[in-house]
């Protein structure tokens, strides 16, 4: 599997889930927002995005569609760890969660739940924190610090 593919599967991801996400009460749970991120794919992929609280946990997700629907999936943020992003060589997030696969015509792993499933996987790097759009594979991605 290529690494635009499975981007590409992540962004749409973020999408599906973004669109039911409610958020508020994990966010009052989760307690203060450290970064929150967000994915706009420039093609069939998808959008979405979420909050990465100061506690190590992420919220939101995003839904995967791409190759005319051949390969279908959501994936859910659960947590995110700091580092620095070979993109920038300044800081950057790792975010991680559960990747379900719904169908799968190799642009994707098989179906099923693939939980501890980390962006990094994809990119082999962590996303830079830097406020402003950066594109990748066709993805445009921005990770924001709040406050």
């Amino acid at each position: 599997m290529n690494r635009h593919a499975v981007l590409v599967c992540l962004v749409s991801l973020t999408a599906l889930f973004a669109m039911t996400l409610v958020v508020a009460p994990s966010a009052r749970a989760a307690g203060k927002v450290s970064f929150t991120y967000a994915f706009a794919d420039h093609g069939q992929g998808g959008w979405g995005g979420g909050p990465l609280f100061a506690d190590g946990t992420a919220s939101g997700a995003n839904g995967i569609s791409f190759a005319n629907g051949a390969d279908v999936g959501t994936f859910k943020a659960s947590s995110w760890t700091s580092g620095t992003s070979a993109i920038t060589g300044g800081p950057g997030v790792d975010i991680c969660g559960t990747l379900t696969v719904t169908k799968s015509d190799g642009g994707l792993p098989p179906p099923g739940v693939y939980p501890g499933f980390c962006l990094s996987f994809v990119l082999g790097t962590f996303l830079p924190i830097t406020g402003q759009p950066i594109v990748l594979f066709g993805t445009t991605i921005r990770v924001t610090p709040v406050g």
